[in-house]
């Protein structure tokens, strides 16, 4: 339970400001206020800490949870090759790499760190042995915050609890 604090949407995640031992830290997260007031912030939503309010998002002002990365990078694993929109677009490529793109940014200017991970397309099917995550991804980049997929962002939100 977080006590006496505020948050507020900002895209598709949600910032915590949350007073801890007489100084304000800025939060981010994939728990929605609703959820996170009443029942906490498990440490894996936590996507990472704003350093300064404001929350500019620039990479400098942010500090990304390595837990929160892991758990990203296993539920991309474990749900992209059952996603309606992620089937559709594999079958178009038939053979090649499907990446798994930040939607912070158009396709037009993406980044390489707006891309957070790979799979191999066989036969027009996704190897999900073969995914992988790209390390020079960034959770905060030069083009904003995180900002994943409906897809992904419903099964973090749902993966989150167990």
């Amino acid at each position: 339970m977080i006590n006496g604090q505020k948050a507020y949407k900002k895209k598709l995640m949600h910032v915590y400001e949350i007073e801890k031992d007489g100084s304000w830290r800025f939060i981010l997260s994939v728990i929605s206020p609703e959820i996170g007031f009443e029942k906490g912030l498990p440490e894996k939503s936590i996507i990472g800490e704003y350093k300064s309010s404001g929350c500019q998002e620039i990479p400098e002002n942010f500090l990304t949870n390595p837990k929160f990365f892991d758990f990203l990078n296993e539920t991309i694993r474990k749900h992209a090759s059952y996603s309606k929109d992620v089937i559709t677009t594999v079958s178009k490529i038939k053979e090649g790499i499907f990446e798994v793109v930040d939607e912070r940014n158009d396709n037009i200017s993406r980044l390489d760190e707006d891309t957070i991970g790979a799979f191999k397309v066989e036969d027009g099917n996704l190897i999900v042995n073969s995914y992988q995550p790209n390390p020079n991804y960034k959770l905060v980049g030069s083009s904003g915050q995180f900002n994943p997929p409906i897809w992904l962002k419903t099964k973090l939100e749902e993966d989150v609890w167990l």
